[in-house]
């Protein structure tokens, strides 16, 4: 372990806070063997702190953090996100924290200990709720696919077979909207944001079954070309096959790892570069090598 730090320019590291230390690798361990390591520290509550010594995982500290408090519907309760939502952002703060690190050893020739918490990460990715909070006391409610704005224009609605999410914001979409639903004379009623949004229930009701009446393909090929955002709610297996991800390689294929014969597809870095792009270039059981 010695010999690999004194030429590393990085070691991380999510034990619980206290067991890399007690491990003897601890970041002034290291440190005195690089003076100029950069050192990240990856835990649930931080290093230091009256919650730091407790263990934690992606859902608990999404339920900690508020998060699932306005994430779901009022009539069936709090939800967490069907992904790893805190884990995998807390990864990717911890990637940018440590580039930053890199960064700052390039001009001044020092080291750093990161310390990078999944609760603050957690409230860093809400803090557009949470700041409105803070400044106006008046906390997010459980709104299911309902836009944070709570416009009736902006939402999820089933279609004859299957789901679009349409969001429309803008007074010129929202009213290409009403057009489009065949009732252009009710915009005139609805003209106004403040309104819509008093009388959200009454424009859900006239637009649910108009929307209904009709495909997914009708209406991502009708308010598209209107200019009234909209998407399907596509499942993995659509999207797998999606030719924009094609296209920029996002999903990539290998040697799977236990069968040489046998090949795998896995997601790549997500962002392309030039040159150098980031390729995933082998992998061991329990390793993956990656070239930039």
């Amino acid at each position: 372990m010695h010999k690999l730090v004194a030429k590393a320019d990085v070691i991380v590291e999510n034990f619980k806070p206290g067991t890399i230390e007690r491990l003897g690798f601890g970041y002034e361990a290291m440190k005195a063997i690089k003076p100029d390591l950069v050192y990240a520290s990856i835990s649930g509550f931080g290093q230091t702190g009256p919650r730091a010594s407790l263990p934690a995982f992606d859902g608990a500290i999404q339920a900690y953090s508020g998060m699932m408090s306005i994430s779901g519907h009022a009539e069936t309760g709090p939800v967490r996100s069907g992904y790893f939502s805190v884990d995998m952002s807390t990864a990717l703060n911890a990637a940018f924290a440590i580039t930053a690190a890199l960064l700052r050893r390039a001009n001044t020739g020092e080291g750093q200990r990161v310390d990078v918490s999944m609760l603050d990460t957690a409230m860093f990715m809400q803090s557009p709720q949470m700041t409105g909070y803070l400044v106006t006391g008046k906390a997010p409610e459980l709104n299911g696919n309902a836009s944070p704005t709570k416009q009736p224009t902006s939402n999820v609605f089933a279609s004859s077979n299957g789901y679009v999410q349409v969001i429309a914001m803008k007074e010129t979409q929202v009213q290409a909207l009403f057009t489009e639903l065949g009732m252009p004379e009710r915009y005139a009623e609805f003209n106004e944001p403040t309104v819509r949004l008093a009388r959200r229930d009454e424009v859900h009701e006239l637009i649910a079954p108009l929307i209904a009446a009709k495909t997914t393909e009708h209406w991502l090929q009708t308010l598209d070309a209107i200019g009234v955002p909209v998407s399907a709610i596509q499942d993995f297996a659509t999207i797998a096959e999606e030719p924009q991800l094609a296209h920029r390689e996002v999903f990539v294929e290998q040697a799977h790892h236990l069968d040489p014969n046998r090949s795998v597809k896995v997601v790549r870095a997500t962002h392309v570069a030039e040159p150098g792009n980031p390729s995933i270039q082998g992998v061991r059981a329990g390793q993956i090598w990656v070239q930039h």
